[in-house]
């Protein structure tokens, strides 16, 4: 298998997850972000984690995510 290939079975999805629904209440908070969560956003999940998930809507983020 070649480096950075998903093991069979396993993919490649983003995963966030928060304290109830972030649209309802700004104050929300990120509890876990996987691997993916990490590469396709760019924040590590020490970045993440207690934040909103309005953090992904800053300039630093990449248009593509």
């Amino acid at each position: 298998m070649c480096p950075g290939t998903p093991e069979p079975g396993r993919g490649t999805a983003q995963i966030i997850v928060t304290v109830g629904p972030a649209h309802e209440n700004p104050a929300e908070e990120i509890l876990f972000g996987n691997k993916y969560f990490e590469r396709m956003t760019g924040y590590s999940k020490t970045e993440a984690l207690g934040e909103t998930p309005k953090m992904l809507q800053d300039q630093q983020t990449s248009e593509h995510v």
